[in-house]
Formats: structure tokens, sequence, C-alpha cells
């Protein structure tokens, strides 16, 4: 398989899980969310994925051109109150940034 890695981009993981009785809350504003991650600067792409073992717990996989870019977007996200059902709906579990290595 070649794949093509795309230089110079810093990932965004979140690792979070949202109890069955929140599901309905975060889903209302899930798109929101989504909508809002892809308007601020720096965005580059976004992947969610969701466990087949235990479908409450997600991922969140993002790709931003700086890691700058990304921490202001985390802010703003954080602070948006029309957002904040979906966090109230989210146990996070991990949430960190990277940037590619050699390997």
């Amino acid at each position: 398989m070649n794949v093509k890695k795309e230089q110079g981009l810093y990932t965004e993981i979140a690792i979070f899980r949202v109890a069955e009785d929140k599901k309905q809350a975060f889903q209302a504003v899930r798109k929101l969310m989504l909508e809002r991650i892809r308007s601020f600067p720096g965005f580059h792409s976004i992947e969610t994925l969701v466990s087949l073992e235990n479908p409450t717990l997600m991922v969140d996989y993002v790709k931003w051109t700086s890691a700058e870019l990304a921490h202001a977007a985390a802010a703003q996200a954080m602070q948006d109150p029309q957002l904040a059902p979906a966090f109230a709906a989210m146990q996070v579990d991990f949430f960190q940034h990277f940037k590619e290595v050699a390997s």
C-alpha cells in the first residue's frame, strides 16, 4: 500500500465517550460543532471514528496547518455557548496535538 503523507500538518487526537443517555443531546449539536471546526483558520481535515466494541467511545482525528491554530480553535470552541451542550455530553479521555516525525 502506498500512502501519500501530507507534509507540515499537525494532528489533534481527541478520544471521548458519550453516554447513551446523553447521545441525543450530543447528536443535536454535533453537526454545528463540525461546521465550526471546519470554519476555523488552519483547519485541514477531520475524521471521526466510533469503536466497534464500545459505541459510546469516539475519536476525532483532526489535521491542522499549525499547532498554534489548532490550540486557538480548541479554545474558541470550548468558549462557544452554542457548543456547550455537546461538550457537556462528552467525557474526554484524551486530547493532544502531535507533529509527524521521520519513521
